[in-house]
């Protein structure tokens, strides 16, 4: 199973966080290469878990990260007005989507403070 993101929904709002940070390129690059760097098919590569069947994953989150867990609406008028997320989802690549056990639970540790 391929996992391509992590789904977040919180009022009527989506948005997503990428499941890991796409590793790193090398320092020394080719005259081509500064172009495939931004090809979306290789940033996608380098940005999604496989699983092996019956394989799990776990993701740490600190509170420092709690403003990934807020949606920021810039088309209103005030853009201090956020929503929290209360949902969270992984997506595959297939499209289809597994609701994180313990969501709730675990975004209201990160937002009392706690790392979950």
């Amino acid at each position: 199973m391929t996992l391509l993101r992590l789904n977040l929904c919180g009022e009527g709002k989506s948005w997503y966080l990428h499941l890991k940070t796409p590793e790193a390129l090398k320092s020394e690059l080719t005259v081509d290469e500064p172009f495939e760097m931004f090809d979306r098919h290789m940033l996608a590569q380098n940005s999604v878990v496989r699983l092996a069947e019956g394989e799990t994953f776990d993701i740490g989150f600190w509170p420092d990260q709690s403003d990934s867990f807020m949606f920021y609406d810039l088309d209103e008028p005030d853009p201090v007005i956020y929503v929290i997320a209360n949902r969270i989802y992984v997506e595959d690549s297939a499209g289809r989507r597994y609701r994180v056990k313990n969501d709730a639970r675990c975004i209201d540790r990160l937002f009392d403070g706690e790392p979950t």
